[in-house]
Order: structure tokens, then C-alpha cells, then sequence
């Protein structure tokens, strides 16, 4: 039990390390969404917005490097192209969503996944813990 509490704790402690680095790169309004006790896909979703596609590449770009030096591997490859404005990054007990504001907007998986808790949020770079 006390091995699976470090292992929630050093999750956490990389999903707000990572949300961090989004706001700090770049990404807007970045949120880390805890929805484990309401979803069985993942434990950790991490939102983040961008306000045209070539920042969304540079987002893309950095968040690659991010997620490498936070020993953070994505499970599958990513979803879905650049080109669409959305792009996914799969890495297991986290999924980080890089979207262009309209499609946030449209799809506000924030909304969605209302019953999971806020571990973190930002505001066109102000960031919160």
C-alpha cells in the first residue's frame, strides 16, 4: 500500500511538473485534470491551448522534449495530426490534449470530465499549484 501511495504521489508530482512546463512553454489556459475516480482509460488529463497551428507545432515540439525529460513515454504514437489542430499524447496513467481554442471550445473537455478534480490550472501563463 505504501508502494502504490508513493507511485499516486510521484504521478501527481509528474503531471504538475509537466502542466508547469506547458504554461511556462507557451500553452494556454493549461489545466491538469485528476479523473481517475471517474474514468477506467486514465488517471491524468492534461489540457492545454493553442492559438494557431504553427504554435501548436512549437507547443508539440516542446512538450516532446518535456515529456523525455520527465521520463514520460507515450504508449502509442500520437492520435491525431497536427494539421487537425488537435494532437493526443498517450502516455498511460496521463493523456495530454494540445488543441487549437476553437476545437477547445467546441469539444471543452473540461466540461466533460467535470466530475474530475483540478490539480492544476492556468491563465494565459499565470500559473496555479
Amino acid at each position: 500500500m505504501v508502494d502504490e501511495i508513493q507511485t499516486m504521489e510521484q504521478r501527481k508530482a509528474q503531471v504538475l511538473a509537466l502542466a508547469h512546463r506547458i504554461a511556462d512553454e507557451g500553452g494556454e489556459r493549461t489545466v491538469a485534470l485528476q479523473i481517475g475516480a471517474v474514468s477506467t482509460v486514465t488517471d491524468y488529463f492534461v489540457i492545454t491551448g493553442a492559438r494557431s497551428h504553427a504554435h501548436l507545432h512549437g507547443l508539440v515540439r516542446r512538450l516532446r522534449d518535456a515529456l523525455a525529460e520527465l521520463d514520460l513515454e507515450p504508449a502509442r504514437s500520437q492520435k491525431r495530426g497536427d494539421d487537425s489542430g488537435w494532437v493526443l499524447f498517450d502516455c498511460g496513467f496521463v493523456v495530454v490534449h494540445v488543441m487549437l481554442a476553437e476545437l477547445r471550445e467546441f469539444y471543452d473537455l473540461e466540461r466533460l470530465w467535470l466530475d474530475g478534480e483540478v490539480v492544476f490550472q492556468s491563465t494565459n501563463g499565470t500559473n496555479s499549484p
